[in-house]
């Protein structure tokens, strides 16, 4: 389902577009425990959402809390994903209204009985601790650092490369400056993806631009995704 785009900001290693996003989720019945948002029964269901829809949706914590609505999307116009959607928070901090931006695999799509709404894993501490900022100063959602940051601060990091070699479990990669490699041991559910699609680990060959989504486990960074962003030519 297509809407025309919103808005566009263009940037020079990322681009970003507010614009037509496809949601899609198949989400199992949650058995009914309160009447808490997040724990009413849910409908089994794929969906696909304009953005006049997702925007202004409301958020709900695990705890049944009404956290916000979703005040914008953020589309990387490279590999078609929604990157982050911009949380508005207001009355749930006790503050005027604020943004966060929030990956948005973070979000979870519920189907209630009365209503569609967003689960976000989320309490008020988090929250307050969480990079924010207002409607009339954006941040700079191009440069890598800020990225990392938000990936950081709510799990995960991500940094860009080129492709050496696997090494067993192990992925070697060479910085995105080209001036030293790294490793990473891959988890056993390591994704590789591809233009938006999923690919055979094999696919990759040296040289290949990489983008890998990493977390610490036990004190070693293990990439749980590699994205391929563009290949060797």
């Amino acid at each position: 389902m297509l809407l025309a785009v919103k808005k566009l900001a263009l940037a020079s290693s990322c681009l970003m577009l507010f614009a037509t996003v496809g949601f899609a989720g198949s989400l199992a019945a949650d058995e009914a425990k309160s009447k808490a948002p997040s724990e009413r029964p849910t409908v089994a269901a794929t969906r696909s959402f304009r953005t006049s829809t997702l925007e202004g949706m409301s958020v709900y914590n695990k705890a049944g809390e009404e956290v916000g609505s979703i005040s914008e999307l953020v589309v990387n116009v490279e590999t078609g994903k929604v990157e982050y959607a911009a949380l508005s928070v207001g009355g749930f901090l006790g503050v005027g209204d604020k943004l966060f931006a929030v990956p948005f695999r973070k979000f979870a799509l519920r189907f209630d009985e009365d209503k569609n709404y967003l689960l976000l894993d989320v309490n008020k501490e988090t929250l307050e601790r969480a990079p924010g900022f207002n409607q009339d100063h954006w941040p700079d959602m191009a440069n890598p650092n800020w990225a990392q940051e938000i990936e950081k601060f709510y799990g995960a990091a991500s940094h860009d490369g080129t492709f050496v070699r696997m090494d067993g479990e192990t992925l070697v990669m060479r910085d995105a400056a080209g001036e030293s490699t790294h490793t990473h041991v891959l988890a056993n559910d390591v994704k590789f993806t591809s233009g938006g699609k999923t690919v055979a680990a094999d696919t990759l060959r040296e040289g290949d631009r990489i983008r890998v989504t990493t977390t610490e486990r036990d004190g070693k960074s293990i990439a749980t995704s590699i994205e391929i962003l563009s290949t060797r030519s």
